[in-house]
């Protein structure tokens, strides 16, 4: 669901929103830097002018490093992002691309959403990675016309916005200028961004013991069931 509609304007470099204080920047010498775990691999075909190709992606969850992303004109903040990693439908010389917005429909990642687009080559070599075990950390920085603002001093924790259209969408975009993965640290298990790595205690326990003894229990009545009848069975064979 999109926004009010509000006056948006740039002028001299300087983004103002209608409603909102102050003026944003964009500032090229911060490029925003994300991180992923959990890569998972999806696998899918479209339709396109009538021939059927692969529509494989990877999808996982990232966060901001070193930063935080927002939305101007909005208290939202980024926590984590649904991350879609896909290739393009062609390679075209195209360098790695970065897509982010926000929806308001129940999104993982408290709506945020990027979106990277790789070389056809490179997705490949990511893809086979991740089916292979090799690859379940993903880092990456990028370039961007995201905004900060102009209150934002040098060596703080800077926060990027996306910009805001006329019609309240929220989006932005960027060239990767760096990526690099790795397989996830031996015997360490996946978590959430900011959650702890271990395992909660699980309660259930007593209860799934009783359910797997009741289940063996009912697994032995019916062995005895059926050797009483191969038993009987067999009286009769030596009657007859």
């Amino acid at each position: 669901m999109l926004e009010t509609a509000r006056k948006v304007t740039v002028a001299n470099g300087r983004l103002r929103v209608e409603g909102s204080e102050g003026s944003f920047l964009q500032d090229p010498a911060r490029p925003l830097k994300l991180e992923a775990h959990a890569l998972v691999r999806v696998s899918g075909h479209d339709w396109r002018e009538g021939t059927v190709h692969a529509a494989h992606r990877i999808e996982a969850q990232a966060w901001v490093a070193g930063a935080s992303l927002g939305r101007i004109a909005s208290d939202a903040e980024a926590q984590a992002l649904a991350l879609t990693i896909r290739a393009f439908p062609d390679d075209g010389g195209k360098p790695p691309l970065l897509r982010l917005g926000h929806q308001e429909e129940d999104e993982p990642g408290d709506g945020f959403t990027a979106e990277l687009f790789l070389p056809q080559t490179l997705f490949a070599a990511l893809l086979a990675d991740v089916e292979a075990g090799r690859a379940d950390r993903l880092a990456f920085s990028a370039s961007t016309n995201l905004w900060l603002p102009d209150t934002s001093r040098t060596g703080e924790p800077p926060r990027f916005h996306l910009g805001l259209d006329a019609d309240g969408a929220a989006k932005g975009h960027g060239r990767v200028e760096s990526i690099e993965w790795r397989p996830a640290p031996p015997g360490e298990p996946t978590a959430e961004a900011g959650a702890p790595l271990a395992p909660a205690a699980d309660d259930s326990a007593p209860e799934a013991d009783e359910a797997v003894a009741e289940a063996l229990r009912r697994i032995n009545w019916s062995i005895k069931q059926l050797l009483l009848v191969l038993v009987f069975l067999m009286l009769i064979v030596a009657l007859k």
